[in-house]
């Protein structure tokens, strides 16, 4: 049995938590951020796509260097072109509203720059050298989730390489 430190405690992989939320709430606005396939890290620095990560799963937190439960998954329709978002080495594709950590604070990602600098998984900044819309496919949905967190710096997760926030932390710049 593996042994995970989330939030300052040592917690057992393989505990199964309950009660949390819903595993998807559907909703009727957008509300997700990452489209279909997008690899998160994992606290055991597995990647898996967001459609596979489910409540109770434990993901890796860049802020805290350990692991954060998902409490609840976002799946919504998307009906915009997706931001897809490019360094040197990794390429994300996001929502619009999705938040993105850069060197000068957290942006939306339609607010990314070419030249930017955006927080990667290794702790140091990568520039933006791409930015631009990804097509619009018919029924197209992103997601999202919102982990269990003490403090809105501690919502934060990996994805693709980047260092990206959680729906809270997007909610929160609407």
């Amino acid at each position: 049995m593996k042994l995970y430190r989330i939030s300052g405690l040592l917690i057992a992989f393989s505990v199964f938590i309950t009660g949390l939320a819903s595993a998807e709430t559907p909703t009727s606005i957008s509300e997700g951020c990452f489209a279909p396939g997008t690899r998160i890290t994992m606290v055991d620095q597995s990647l898996r796509p967001i459609e596979n990560v489910t409540v109770g799963d434990i993901i890796f937190n860049p802020a805290t260097k350990g692991g954060s439960v998902v409490k609840r998954v976002v799946k919504s329709p998307e009906p915009y072109h997706l931001i897809k978002i490019s360094t040197a080495k990794n390429i994300l594709t996001v929502s619009r509203l999705h938040p993105m950590i850069t060197k000068n604070g957290i942006k939306k990602a339609a607010n990314v720059k070419v030249g930017e600098l955006l927080l990667m998984s290794d702790g140091k900044y990568a520039s933006v050298v791409r930015v631009g819309p990804s097509p619009v496919f018919s029924n197209q949905h992103v997601l999202n989730v919102e982990l269990i967190a003490s403090k809105s710096g501690e919502r934060r997760l990996i994805a693709e390489g980047i260092v990206t926030g959680d729906i809270v932390i997007q909610n929160s710049l609407k």
